[in-house]
């Protein structure tokens, strides 16, 4: 979902296209920050940083009700595919 538009929670996949079209950036909204309609971020990503992220053009949020657990390990499903990805 459009960042923007649905506006995200704590414990929600949040993805950032990476500039110059390499691979989007992926993480966990830790705290949202702001009022409404000027929603940001604390954002954990997987790659172990951490930081505010403020939503722009290619920012996707996915729910965690999408989330399914399994054996100890959490994959995501997406809205858009319907197919599962690996977390990092």
């Amino acid at each position: 979902m459009d960042a923007k538009l649905h506006p995200g929670t704590r414990g929600d996949r949040l993805e950032a296209t990476a500039p110059g079209g390499g691979p989007p950036r992926r993480g966990v909204i830790a705290e949202v920050m702001g009022g409404p309609g000027h929603e940001h971020y604390v954002v954990e990503w997987n790659d172990g940083h951490r930081s505010i992220h403020y939503p722009a053009d290619g920012t996707r949020i996915v729910p965690a009700a999408h989330r399914r657990v399994s054996a100890g390990s959490v994959s995501v499903t997406t809205a858009a595919s319907g197919a599962p990805e690996s977390p990092r």
